[in-house]
């Protein structure tokens, strides 16, 4: 579970990369997240720990479904982004349920390691 001191910081790093576009989509969160629940009938969770770029949180489709939603400050990256999951299409990497590149939303398969690569300290 985020704690409201890293949702904060997450917060900072959201509005120093993107200024203004970052503070006018962080008074949007709350909404896009219901629209996305509505849009793909599911239900979205507290985010992932430790968010850096985007807002990261496990979901649910009503059918019991495990899925992950990406949402992010719509820019060029998220499209090319986007365009590469699309091509790759879940072969050696997540698979792209749903997007809509205009909102920076992503409805991605639940992939979940068995541990963060950052807790790797060798490359064996």
């Amino acid at each position: 579970m985020t704690k409201p001191d890293q949702l904060e910081k997450w917060r900072q790093t959201i509005i120093g990369v993107h200024r203004d576009a970052g503070i006018n989509w962080l008074g949007q969160l709350d909404s896009l997240i219901r629209d996305c629940e509505k849009r793909w009938e599911i239900t979205i969770h507290q985010p992932f720990p430790d968010l850096s770029y985007n807002y990261v949180a496990p979901a649910t489709a009503k059918d019991g479904m495990k899925l992950v939603v990406k949402l992010g400050v719509p820019h060029a990256e998220g499209l090319c982004e986007i365009e590469a999951l699309r091509y790759y299409n879940g072969r050696g990497m997540v698979n792209l349920i749903d997007s809509s590149a205009s909102e920076g939303a992503l409805l991605l398969e639940d992939l979940r390691p068995g541990h963060v690569l950052s807790s790797v300290l060798t490359e064996e």
